[in-house]
């Protein structure tokens, strides 16, 4: 357990209660997508797949509802001596509780991880909007992300 602003809250990794409409997930998640429908059974599926090949969702809890995740998706390379990368994706707060340092702590306890499996470095892509607060956190810009959408 944490405490902010004297609420007291606790940082845990995504389980699959956690995927009904109550626990607030999709809330949290709203910040990211664009009135995308959820479909439960989908969610679930995608949740066995994602645990299935490693990729670990955390949760801030408070009060009995989820308000902010992210995941970290691990990738190993062929370079740097077969080393080993962690990608930060979906940081997400939910509305009206931005600003109480829950991304900070998510990102922290995503480092932490990063660096018990051996990761060589953290990389996480972001909106230009959104630099200054990775900035703040201890992050570099380095390079540019580059995309096609199919």
């Amino acid at each position: 357990m944490a405490q902010q602003d004297g609420a007291e809250y606790e940082i845990r990794v995504l389980q699959e209660s956690d995927l009904y409409i109550e626990s607030g997930f999709y809330a949290t998640l709203e910040n990211l997508r664009k009135e995308e429908r959820i479909d439960i059974e989908n969610m679930r599926r995608q949740f066995r797949r994602r645990q299935q090949s490693g990729v670990v969702t955390y949760v801030v809890v408070l009060g009995g509802q989820i308000v902010a995740t992210t995941s970290v998706v691990f990738e190993d390379k062929f370079i740097h001596n077969g080393g080993r990368i962690a990608h930060v994706e979906d940081v997400a707060t939910r509305k009206g509780y931005e600003g109480r340092g829950y991304a900070k702590a998510l990102l922290q306890q995503a480092t932490t991880l990063a660096r018990q499996e051996g990761c060589y470095k953290v990389i996480l892509d972001c909106s230009f909007d959104n630099v200054l607060f990775y900035v703040k956190q201890g992050m570099r810009p380095v390079e540019i992300c580059m995309r096609v959408d199919l």
